[in-house]
């Protein structure tokens, strides 16, 4: 599986308006350590989360990137400037 691929995964259920899908494949490919150190797969989600109106959700995500070293880590540094989650990305807030 390419690196774009695991972002791309749960990116197709989001064109799809199912929001409950996109999740489900996002917390699949995490919970099987899945692309878990490319920053594609937190920005996809991040982004995903920010469209459906979850900030918080969105910061925590790359927060949790940043946490395990996902690289490149410029492109978790550019989603956290896109989607303008501040300086709260480089703190998660608890679990979620």
């Amino acid at each position: 599986m390419t690196v774009r691929a695991v972002g791309g995964l749960g990116s197709s259920a989001c064109r799809r308006n199912d929001e409950d899908d996109a999740r489900d494949t996002f917390k699949f490919l995490k919970s099987q350590r899945i692309g878990d150190k490319f920053a594609v797969l937190y920005t996809a989600w991040a982004r995903f989360e920010a469209e459906a109106g979850n900030a918080d959700k969105a910061a925590h995500l790359l927060a949790k990137g940043t946490e395990c070293g996902a690289e490149p880590a410029e492109e978790l540094a550019a989603a956290v400037a896109e989607l303008g989650t501040g300086s709260s990305a480089t703190t998660p807030s608890g679990s979620r």
